[in-house]
């Protein structure tokens, strides 16, 4: 996948430095199911409880996670919960408090998936494979990278610096003077993604995966071969691990890893499979949403998911 296709409308720095907090999501659903024009509004420090730095990047958070989506035309401020945020943080969400690790997996993979919004994030685990990654190479050649693609307004050093450092303050371990409460409140941290490299000012993606769901992989693959809205009725293991905002470079695992994982989730599954195709491993279905959607109720163990007010409003319109 075409960086520029991934990520259609990219911003930086929008985070104004602030991580995803705890209970972001979930307090942005309670606001906007109220008032969709929450965050505009002149009494929005007062109803969402944070600074005023805070509510852009709580909206920022928001948007980028899928969790919200702009309601109207181009120009109108106002927001509504998407598909996805009402299944995990509506009133009856599978968890709308980020209780279950398998969530913090949800919401990691819906950051990243296209259409991200995020460039730097989706570069820093799409383009830098090696081992132990130098933080001060790796942002130099992301802010290079980013003044040779002609589509997109390019940012200050300053800017690609900020989200290089708000990536690396989300997913690794505290190794530094933060506050104890800033640590705890950033809920990422707790899926292992990275941890420290050999020295100082550099990383290592973490590609042993414990306590990780086969089922959210699942999902996440299924809704990966959904976005590429392409015809076909399956996806091969090698595209998943290898291609660009795929499930092997935004969870850091190997072929290997994602074809056990899909075994495992697909043996209790109706909608998709483990196949050989033509002596490749590929994931099949016949509507990778669907199958995506019966992921996440395997994953959750319910019968059904949550409904969407507009599902719902359609259904009986």
């Amino acid at each position: 996948m075409l960086i520029t296709e991934a990520i259609p409308a990219p911003t930086f720095a929008n985070h104004e430095t602030f991580h995803l907090h705890h209970a972001w999501l979930k307090k942005s659903q309670l606001a906007i199911k109220k008032d969709p024009l929450v965050f505009t509004s002149s009494e929005a420090l007062t109803r969402l409880g944070v600074g005023k730095n805070m509510v852009k990047s709580m909206r920022s958070w928001s948007i980028a996670s899928k969790i919200l989506e702009p309601a109207g035309k181009p120009r109108d401020p106002s927001l509504r919960m998407t598909e996805m945020g009402d299944i995990i943080f509506g009133d009856d969400g599978l968890d709308p408090y980020l209780i279950k690790k398998q969530t913090l997996w949800l919401v990691h993979w819906l950051l990243l998936a296209p259409p991200c919004r995020i460039p730097v994030w989706w570069m820093i685990l799409n383009d830098f494979p090696a081992t132990n990654v130098s933080v001060p190479e790796m942002t130099e050649s992301i802010y290079n990278r980013i003044v040779n693609i002609p589509e997109w307004k390019t940012p200050t050093p300053k800017s690609v610096k900020k989200d290089v450092d708000v990536f690396l303050h989300t997913y690794m371990k505290r190794k530094d003077r933060t506050p104890t409460e800033d640590y705890r409140d950033c809920p990422l941290r707790k899926i292992n993604l990275i941890d420290s490299g050999r020295d100082s000012d550099s990383f290592r993606f973490v590609r042993i995966k414990r306590g990780i769901s086969p089922h959210i992989v699942a999902f996440a693959c299924l809704d990966f071969a959904d976005r590429l809205d392409t015809a076909a009725s399956g996806i091969s293991v090698t595209r998943l691990a290898g291609e660009a905002g795929g499930i092997g470079n935004t969870f850091k695992m190997s072929a290997r890893d994602i074809a056990d994982m899909l075994r495992e989730a697909c043996n209790g599954a109706k909608l998709s499979k483990i196949a050989d195709v033509n002596g490749a491993q590929h994931l099949t279905f016949k509507d990778p949403k669907k199958a995506s959607h019966e992921m996440l109720r395997l994953a959750y163990g319910v019968k059904k998911l949550p409904e969407s007010p507009s599902a719902r409003k359609g259904r009986r319109s």
